[in-house]
This record gives structure tokens, C-alpha cells and sequence, in this order.
């Protein structure tokens, strides 16, 4: 089995995009997602079996760098003109959670949108629970903050990373090594820009 990561490019992929958001967030979560179409299409994620094949999974990058009000609500402290984007929108249907196809998503998410883009800091709200033992924290150099929010999914906290930091880069390299090691083939697709894993 191959999972492909794809850029959101058209009409069909955003349909398959919104299949995975009410699979998940809809039927399974009970909420509707807010919309982060500010950016265009080119600040999504896609995770499909094969090329062109069923939906699994998405990830959306929004640039949250002008909403200073935003920031300040999650207490976030990030410095005036930092640039800073917002990861939201993860989700992998059921049949393929525990297959790393999250961190697949994550670090392509950082090869596409958020290096070329120049980001200061990228950040989440996440399960407050579980922030310090998340994948996010363990394997892509995210720290947790001491803030907790309740929100439509639960108690949530920020989780930040310094895109600037040695620490980032090298967090951003081990996961990208775990990935090989353990049989998930991180490479370049044979055409059209997507990466994928074999063997997820």
C-alpha cells in the first residue's frame, strides 16, 4: 500500500479534502470544522492511497501572521512581525491511524508551505491531556504551553515550535529518519510534486 501526500489543487481534491473532514469531524466528532480557505487551495494536505486514490487523510497550513487578535486569545506571545502559521484541520480516517501517516503529513507540510514561506513559528491546539506525549511534541520539536482553552474539542493548549531553532531542524531530521528506519519510505513521487510512504 502507498499513501501519497498531495497538495490540495482543485475542485476534486478539496471534495475529497471535505469527505475526510466530515468522516472524522462530522460523524465521528460530532463538529463542523472552521473553514481556513484564506490562503487558496496550495496551504492543504491530502494523504490518498495512490495517486488520485481514496481520501485518508488532511492537514491545512493557514499564515495566521496578521491576526493579532487571534495570537493574544491563545496567549501565543509571538513578537511583533514575526511571521507565524497555524497547522489545523489533521485528520486520518480510523482504518489508517497508527500508521504515521500524521507525521507523513507534517513534515511535508513543512518541505511545501512552511520553509519556502519563511515562518518564525508554526502552532496548534491540541488535547491539552495529551500535548507533552503527542507525536507532535515527540518526534517534530513542538513544546507544549501552560495555557488551556476549552473549546467544540476539548481542553486545548498551544503547542509551538521556533521554525528558527537548531532544535526545530533537527527534530524535523530524526522524524524524517524514523520514518525511513521503520519501513515508511519517505521519498519523492515519480511525478507531480507529491511525496509518499510504501509500507505504511
Amino acid at each position: 500500500m502507498s499513501i501519497f501526500i498531495e497538495q490540495v489543487r482543485g475542485g476534486a481534491d478539496r471534495a475529497a479534502m471535505l469527505e475526510v473532514w466530515a468522516e472524522v469531524f462530522g460523524r465521528e466528532l460530532g463538529i463542523t470544522p472552521a473553514p481556513a480557505w484564506a490562503d487558496g487551495s496550495d496551504s492543504h494536505l491530502l494523504a490518498r492511497l495512490g495517486p488520485g486514490g481514496e481520501p485518508v487523510g488532511t492537514l491545512s497550513v493557514v499564515d495566521t501572521s496578521d491576526d493579532r487578535r487571534l495570537q493574544e486569545s491563545c496567549r501565543l506571545g509571538f513578537g511583533e512581525g514575526a511571521r507565524c502559521a497555524r497547522f489545523m484541520h489533521l485528520a486520518v480516517t480510523r482504518p489508517f491511524r497508527g500508521r504515521n501517516v500524521p507525521l507523513l503529513m507534517a513534515l511535508e507540510a513543512h518541505r511545501l508551505f512552511v520553509a519556502p514561506r519563511g515562518y518564525d513559528y508554526t502552532w496548534l491546539l491540541f488535547d491539552a491531556e495529551r500535548a507533552r506525549a503527542s507525536f507532535l511534541s515527540r518526534w517534530l520539536g513542538f513544546e507544549p504551553r501552560a495555557d488551556v482553552f476549552a473549546s467544540e474539542y476539548g481542553r486545548r493548549c498551544p503547542l509551538v515550535r521556533d521554525e528558527r531553532a537548531e532544535e526545530s531542524a533537527a527534530a524535523l531530521r530524526r522524524a524524517a529518519r524514523f520514518l525511513e528506519q521503520s519501513g515508511a519510505l519517505y521519498a519523492q513521487a515519480p511525478a507531480g510534486g507529491a511525496r509518499h510512504a510504501l509500507g505504511v
